[in-house]
């Protein structure tokens, strides 16, 4: 399923990303924009030579400590005024934190990488793939996967997978035990672990499973308190470690939050988040369900929405249209809100019309907020011909019923989620037919030119 590619978001106007050497060789590149990029590069590589194409404007960050310089690239038309001071933040962020994984390293002499590159898909086949119906994983998905693999083995670095998942448990008490994390979790990490693990047995390198915890995306739009959230987080942290102690290795599994990829701890230092706030000058968010919100996690969810939503009327036009996926999705989600929020104090004294009415409503509240975050993971089965690639978190197959519960790893192509924004830097306009990225530094180097210096803080050419 495609969710709506309409929008005037940073995210949507987003075209590509490169890595230059400071000798001005294109290291690698990413996005729509790479052939444009490879026939523009004398211009684009020269402060000196103007565009040819002037809707392209570039932001970029020399990084002495790396002696590159990266790069991204967006539609230089601002989506309306006064938004100047939100993109200036948005792209400190990407590029601040921006890893396009271009190594010194080669696989060791004899080393089969492409044996190697195809145990470790098979190695996700068997552990975590969800084989959701009519997916097209076999005809197109495989062969897309594979691709952001080599992009690893071909430089012997090692595999970094995204995970949005674990939010927090449901506010109806009948469908869990408690609040805190449980059995269920313990097996899901123990799978996730155990994946980890079985790539090793055949990748020396090895590889790193980042789960984004989302519950701080969709916590307001499920009845549940940001406190709760954050407490269940812990928690969550606390059983992995236990579970990596006994495992032999507390490194295989790492968290993240929006409050860590936005950089929040920072800025609450050095500015305030009433001030950010105040500066970006960002829309509000409207809230559906009466809970109480932290200042951290109503940021963060005003600051994505800004940032990577998509148009409210394209994906309505979408549904209206009967698209067999998202319509699937909505009423999916429609028929669990109405059930998880059977019980909660919000909608005790209303009708069952109006809880079917206000359930509706937070499903497409839910696809907005979804559609951002999981522009490049998604949370249940997929098409599979995209970078997204729908999981099963334990051994059985059957499906999860919730969509705070199911979840799906996919290769990081594009910077790490440790040190980057993750829906800025897919493509959001991805061709018909897939065009794999490439693979290793060398398939994206042209003639260098002599070093000369680069600013410390991101510029921006058009």
């Amino acid at each position: 399923m495609e969710f709506s590619n309409q929008g005037e978001s940073f995210y949507h106007r987003f075209q590509g990303s490169f890595l230059s050497s400071e000798r001005g060789e294109l290291l690698h590149c990413t996005g729509s924009r790479q052939q444009w990029l490879h026939d523009n590069w004398s211009s684009v590589n020269s402060d000196a030579q103007p565009l040819d194409n002037a809707d392209v404007k570039i932001y970029q960050t020399w990084r002495a400590s790396q002696h590159n310089r990266t790069a991204v690239l967006v539609n230089s038309q601002l989506p309306r005024l006064g938004q100047a001071a939100f993109e200036d933040f948005f792209v400190q962020l990407i590029l601040d934190q921006a890893d396009l994984c271009c190594t010194n390293t080669s696989p060791a002499d004899g080393t089969d990488v492409e044996a190697v590159t195809q145990s470790i898909v098979d190695l996700f086949d068997s552990f975590l793939r969800y084989q959701g119906k009519d997916d097209k994983w076999v005809a197109q998905g495989r062969a897309y996967f594979t691709e952001r693999l080599r992009h690893f083995t071909t430089q012997n670095a090692q595999i970094e997978f995204c995970l949005p998942a674990f939010p927090c448990k449901s506010s109806n008490q009948d469908k869990v035990t408690g609040s805190d994390p449980d059995q269920g979790e313990e097996l899901a990490l123990q799978r996730l672990h155990g994946f980890v693990e079985a790539i090793e047995h055949v990748y020396a390198p090895g590889a790193k499973l980042w789960v984004i915890s989302d519950g701080g995306v969709f916590s307001d739009c499920i009845g549940v308190d940001d406190a709760d959230v954050d407490e269940y987080g812990e928690k969550l942290k606390a059983m992995n470690h236990a579970i990596g102690l006994r495992r032999g290795n507390t490194d295989r599994i790492g968290f993240k939050s929006l409050v860590d990829l936005f950089q929040l701890a920072t800025v609450q230092l050095n500015e305030g988040l009433e001030a950010l706030a105040a500066r970006l000058n960002i829309p509000t968010i409207d809230h559906h369900v009466k809970t109480q919100v932290t200042e951290e996690a109503e940021l963060c969810r005003r600051v994505l929405m800004a940032g990577c939503a998509p148009q409210k009327s394209a994906v309505r036009a979408k549904i209206n249209s009967k698209d067999a996926g998202i319509t699937a999705l909505y009423r999916g989600f429609s028929r669990f809100m109405l059930e998880d929020l059977e019980h909660h104090p919000h909608t005790r004294g209303m009708t069952r019309s109006q809880q079917k009415k206000l359930s509706a409503n937070i499903a497409l509240e839910m696809i907005l907020v979804r559609g951002p975050l999981f522009a490049l993971l998604s949370l249940g089965p997929q098409s599979l011909t995209r970078p997204n690639s729908g999981t099963k978190r334990t051994p059985t197959s059957s499906r999860c019923s919730s969509p705070t519960t199911c979840a799906c790893p996919s290769m990081r192509q594009f910077p790490r989620p440790s040190a980057h924004l993750l829906p800025p830097l897919a493509n959001p306009h991805p061709p018909a037919t897939t065009t794999p990225a490439p693979s290793s530094a060398s398939s994206c180097s042209t003639p260098p030119r002599s070093a000369r210096s680069r600013p410390s803080r991101p510029t921006a050419s058009s």
